[in-house]
């Protein structure tokens, strides 16, 4: 099982390369099946070929090599000329190539040699490895105040995260109109379930927070409801009492700013980015409201759910780890939850350094 449709096309090409079954060495027009070259030039220029000269494949259909092709020049700009001209094509004008053929200092080339880096990492099948390094350059980008260069690198993270995210085949929506809602509920009735709460959690709201080094650090509130993003109930805050890095205070600072909103209606569920000390910080704000809301943490490196361990007769706070397999409905939902608490304080970081 593979998380997206463009993942599985190019599992397809990777098993064909591997078992070269029978009935997929020729296609019914006896042309021989498509690749992707990428050349070893100063500037390596990516195309489709129809003969495996160290390209990626072999795709059985064009159309296959052109999606994806299509998908990732608009992430990644790319040289496909066969010779460089000496004017910028149409291709450089709708921003799909970098156009080597005005911009080659050694600056551009070194760019350039990044982007071909990160095509091959997609096309191997490490789209995490990618978005990690997009993460660390734009953390750095910011770092340095070259915030307009954060917001492109931010923008090609999103742009990935969305091309491997998991989709649905039009024939499922129908054969079933309500697919969407039907996954959404059995989501829910898993994290129910694997959590022990007592009711489906209806409204879910998940926290992060972002800083570098302290400075100028956001919070942010993300609000699902019934597993779908509700943005006009999202909140962001600018952390007051902490200037140094102390995610823990901080997440516990706006959580107690939050639940001061007595209007705003309150969560079944509150989701953390983070470990045992989140968790905790969330719990010790919410026994001084008197409060008894699941609290539940999912740490970003191994995906791990943390939430309280519930035993008679135990004075000390123990917690309960699970790994979930990566297919795992619940598992799904609470990433999405997670992941857009932090595009979401993230982008109002971003903000309030360029600010300054």
């Amino acid at each position: 099982m593979v998380e997206s449709e463009f993942e599985g096309l190019l599992l397809e090409a990777s098993l064909i390369k591997k078992y070269q079954p029978k009935y997929n060495v020729r296609l019914k027009d006896d042309k021989s099946p498509l690749y992707i070259k990428i050349t070893e030039e100063k500037f390596p220029r990516v195309f489709p070929a129809r003969k495996n000269e160290g390209g990626y494949g072999p795709y059985p259909q064009a159309k296959t090599v052109r999606t994806i092709l299509k998908f990732l020049r608009r992430i990644f700009p790319y040289r496909s000329c066969k010779k460089i001209p000496k004017k910028p094509c149409l291709y450089f004008h709708l921003k799909l190539c970098p156009g080597v053929c005005i911009n080659q200092s050694e600056k551009d080339k070194k760019n350039y040699q990044k982007t071909i880096k990160h095509l091959k990492n997609l096309l191997e099948r490490k789209s995490s490895k990618v978005i990690k390094e997009l993460k660390k350059e734009m953390n750095k980008s910011a770092e340095n105040e070259e915030f307009e260069k954060a917001r492109e690198i931010r923008d090609k993270v999103s742009q990935i995260e969305w091309l491997i995210q998991k989709r649905h085949l039009v024939d499922e929506y129908l054969e079933n109109p309500y697919l969407l809602e039907d996954i959404r509920q059995r989501e829910l009735k898993e994290v129910k379930k694997i959590l022990n709460l007592k009711k489906i959690p209806k409204r879910i709201e998940g926290f992060d927070i972002s800083n570098i080094l302290g400075g100028k650090a956001s919070g942010g509130m993300v609000v699902f409801l019934d597993g779908e993003p509700e943005k006009s109930l999202y909140r962001r805050f600018k952390i007051k009492t902490e200037e140094k890095p102390n995610d823990i205070a901080m997440i516990k600072e706006v959580i107690s700013r939050r639940l001061k909103h007595k209007e705003w209606e309150m969560p079944n569920l509150i989701l953390v980015d983070g470990g045992k000390g989140q968790v905790k910080g969330a719990m010790e704000i919410l026994r001084l409201f008197r409060l008894k809301i699941p609290v539940v943490g999912l740490a970003k490196k191994l995906e791990i759910l943390i939430f309280p361990k519930i035993e008679p007769n135990e004075s000390k706070l123990k917690f309960k780890e699970i790994k979930l397999p990566n297919d795992s409905l619940a598992l799904n939902l609470l990433k999405r939850i997670r992941d857009e608490a932090h595009r979401f304080a993230h982008l109002y970081h971003l903000k309030l350094r360029a600010l300054v």
